[in-house]
């Protein structure tokens, strides 16, 4: 380079590439990449480059760089979750899946048998006070049915609590 070199100068590729020791296809990819302001001057290009390698070295740049920040948190995601499910698990406010199946299949044959009870009583009751004739197969067939949605709604939720583990 000579010595009246001027860094205001506008800088051309080929030059700039010989001035910082690299290949002007390097010196094009900086450009297309928007670390290089097209028509800048030798002086803005050097402390553009410049402060290029010093997010490098620091470990701020690098074209995996994102990748490796976004599995870095990601990882710590994992970590915060599973922290908080051990926290959870030694206070005893985990419930396994399949307790929760368990304890909806005995609630919903506990309530269809105590709707069921309570209907025929009622029955029984409306008959004997106002000695009026009620159909009991009528009155069995309406109740039956309430008790199957009842019934089908607690497999629908076992069936919903099964899938969300996969």
């Amino acid at each position: 380079m000579a010595d009246d070199f001027d860094l205001d100068s506008p800088a051309k590729q080929t030059v700039f590439a010989k001035l910082v020791g690299v290949s002007q296809p390097t010196i094009a990819s900086h450009l297309n990449k928007g670390r290089l302001t097209v028509d800048g001057s030798y002086r803005l290009w050097l402390t553009q480059y410049c402060e290029h390698l010093r997010g490098e070295a620091a470990g701020r740049g690098g074209s995996q760089q994102e990748e490796l920040t976004a599995a870095r948190i990601d990882e710590s995601r994992v970590k915060a979750a599973n922290g908080r499910l051990d926290y959870l698990s030694k206070r005893g406010e985990l419930i396994p899946r399949q307790w929760v199946g368990s304890v909806l299949t005995d609630w919903a044959g506990f309530a269809n048998r105590e709707y069921l009870a309570g209907i025929r009583e009622m029955v029984a009751e409306i008959k004997s006070n106002f000695k009026v004739d009620v159909d009991d197969e009528m009155v069995i067939d309406r109740a039956g049915a309430i008790v199957g949605r009842i019934r089908d709604h607690a497999e629908h939720a076992i069936r919903s609590l099964d899938d969300s583990s996969k």
